[in-house]
């Protein structure tokens, strides 16, 4: 008995120092992953990431660099039509809407991941907007200025 009182602190204190010491090996881990904020986490390195994983995993983050004007499908509910017209987005959101005729109908309505905006112009009618997501040249610059700005590098 008198064996094992002194054997058992030894012991104990060895397997202490080696569970510490497993946590301290020496790995090299050069892999590259996004972090949850849309961000690459080395930037010493680029990570690629196609177009559309972007779209799919980061619209969130991407949305405040839509910015610009571009010609969308836009569904007007009062006359139950559907016009290509001119769309200003800022920041994500659908800002205006150029009627055609010169007169410019104001909304604050949020572009979606789907492409899809709705919402109230300024005289209480009701817009669905789409914007072709696979071929707009706004989402695309607001693809690559998140891509540049976060560390990725679109395929």
């Amino acid at each position: 008995m008198k064996f094992l009182s002194r054997i058992a602190p030894a012991a104990l204190c060895f397997i202490s120092i080696s569970l510490i010491g497993a946590g301290c090996s020496s790995s090299t881990n050069t892999e590259v992953s996004p972090t949850d904020e849309g961000s690459a986490s080395n930037s010493a390195n680029l990570t690629s990431i196609s177009r559309q994983d972007a779209l799919d995993n980061y619209w969130y983050y991407i949305a405040p660099y839509i910015n610009g004007t571009e010609t969308v499908e836009a569904y007007s509910a009062s006359s139950g039509s559907t016009y290509n017209i001119d769309a200003t987005f800022s920041g994500g959101f659908l800002d205006s809407l150029d009627n055609g005729y010169g007169d410019t109908l104001s909304f604050t309505a949020e572009l979606k991941a789907d492409g899809n905006a709705h919402g109230e112009d300024q005289d209480g009618n009701t817009w669905d907007v789409n914007v072709d997501l696979a071929n707009s040249p706004m989402i695309t610059n607001a693809v690559e200025d998140w891509a540049a700005a976060k560390g990725y590098q679109i395929e």
